[in-house]
């Protein structure tokens, strides 16, 4: 017989004898080889799939490597599993809507959880993430906007706290305590735009040597 394929290994699969001729729906005739794999099952492969390497066992290759994603990005479907990727991909890809508030500006995600979802998630557990939290009440936040996505340097905090973190927030300084526009509106009782009134009020008067007084109704 041509092309005699018996003993001949292919990646996990020895071949251990000839099956016949099998034709397709469409007319092709193909050899068929029943295989030894060896994880010990056997199967029957077409020759054209064990000579591309199309066919390199049983099957049980693809199980294993899917149980190895699975035990290394464990989760996939996960909430956090979408945080990790959507941290990366804000990082790593020039297509993503925010890269050039990240990536660009040369925030990068540590090695350490860069190729490691499992290595993130122990972390997240560990340090407060909660996964029945409600929407926007547990968000990834880097405690100084200019370094990385790193252990040392992000917590969970809600939106609200996460907002007031960054970089375009413009702060201002009560009885000592520094704080964003919003916090200041809030804590004053006021109106965002009354907020931005008296912070322009106050520096116009500084400028001008004048002091920011009881009369301005902000302290």
């Amino acid at each position: 017989m041509k092309d005699d394929l018996i003993s001949r290994q292919f990646g996990r699969l020895t071949v251990i004898d000839f099956e016949g001729i099998h034709t397709t729906p469409c007319g092709t005739r193909r050899k068929m080889w029943r295989c030894r794999c060896e994880c010990g099952n056997e199967s029957v492969v077409a020759e054209n799939n064990l000579k591309n390497g199309t066919t390199k066992s049983c099957g049980c290759w693809k199980h294993e490597k899917l149980k190895e994603h699975n035990t290394l990005h464990g989760g996939s479907n996960d909430r956090l599993y979408g945080i990790w990727k959507n941290m990366k991909r804000r990082c790593d890809s020039p297509n993503d809507k925010r890269y050039k508030t990240y990536g660009e500006k040369g925030v990068k995600v540590c090695e350490e959880w860069s190729n490691n979802y499992q290595s993130f998630k122990e972390w997240a557990y560990a340090n407060g993430y909660d996964d029945s939290a409600e929407f926007q009440k547990c968000t990834l936040d880097r405690i100084d906007n200019d370094g990385d996505y790193e252990p040392s340097n992000c917590r969970w905090v809600d939106r609200i706290t996460q907002a007031n973190n960054t970089s375009k927030n413009h702060h201002v300084e009560l009885n000592g305590i520094k704080m964003t526009i919003a916090e200041f509106a809030r804590a004053m009782n006021i109106s965002k735009n009354h907020a931005w009134y008296y912070i322009d009020k106050f520096e116009r008067e500084v400028m001008n040597g004048q002091q920011f007084d009881k009369a301005s109704g902000c302290d």
